[in-house]
């Protein structure tokens, strides 16, 4: 039995986590956790961990091979209530709907 080791990522504040260094320049922190940690990276946002894809495979297979396999937060489910049930918001069939008409 192999026993599968989380991404690594930067380390953060005790208790803020990373959200310091994101919201001082999220372009500049970003880049530079792909470039030190890899192709998946785990971020700490208060008490919600956060994965950083940096591979065009990975992210294709997250949002395309297997999106079903995967939900939206519930903060982001959350924000159905401001934002409406659009792309950002929304999930499964419905999305794809959605995604399929923004495409062209």
């Amino acid at each position: 039995m192999s026993v599968l080791t989380p991404p690594l990522g930067p380390r953060g504040k005790l208790v803020s986590g990373n959200l310091p260094e994101f919201a001082s320049n999220p372009l500049r922190f970003l880049s530079e956790s792909a470039r030190s940690y890899g192709p998946v990276v785990r971020l700490r946002f208060g008490r919600t961990s956060a994965y950083l894809l940096n591979e065009p495979g990975l992210i294709e297979e997250v949002f395309i091979a297997k999106r079903n396999d995967f939900i939206k937060s519930k903060a982001l489910r959350a924000q159905r209530l401001l934002l409406g049930n659009g792309l950002l918001t929304n999930e499964n069939e419905s999305w794809l709907q959605q995604r399929r008409l923004a495409q062209p």
